[in-house]
């Protein structure tokens, strides 16, 4: 379900207004130094988008075939989910691992070329050299702009 945004905070308002600058549609990257899912779960509640895991919800059906899927698939699933609800979806990488370093970075232009109803972003982490530099839909979070992690955040992202 598709939460209201929540107040901005120093670390999800670029975020936000990156989103709002492209008149809140279409997809974008945001480039993380540190996996943290619960960051993730905050950028979804502030622009209103609902949090999706893509492993889990869309290649796990796939079983043992699911590194066989083409990059499309992300677009196509996206195209037909952004027409209900905007996304923060998580673990896109775990496809993306499966290609060439060449097919990722095509991916990553075309999906932030897509015509997407609604915004779609994707937090890249392993595979941010695939981000296009200087593009207007990539936000690049630098270390020092990371919020703390605390014991709590530790906790709840290993759940």
């Amino acid at each position: 379900m598709t939460e209201a945004p929540s107040a901005l905070t120093p670390f999800t308002r670029p975020i936000a207004d990156l989103v709002a600058r492209n008149g809140g549609t279409g997809g974008f990257l945001v480039v993380l130094p540190d996996y943290r899912p619960e960051l993730l779960h905050g950028i979804a509640r502030a622009i209103g988008a609902e949090f999706v895991d893509f492993r889990a919800g869309v290649m796990a059906a796939h079983g043992m075939n699911a590194g066989k899927l083409p990059l499309s698939t992300i677009g196509d699933w996206l195209a037909d989910e952004t027409t209900r609800r905007s996304l923060v979806l998580q673990n896109v990488e775990a496809l993306l691992s499966t290609k060439s370093a060449e097919e990722r970075a095509a991916w990553c232009r075309g999906f932030l070329e897509a015509p997407l109803p609604r915004p779609a972003i994707i937090p890249l982490v392993l595979f941010g050299a695939a981000a296009p530099e200087g593009h207007a839909r990539v936000h690049r979070v630098a270390e020092a702009d990371m919020p703390e992690e605390t014991l709590l955040m530790r906790l709840w992202s290993s759940r």
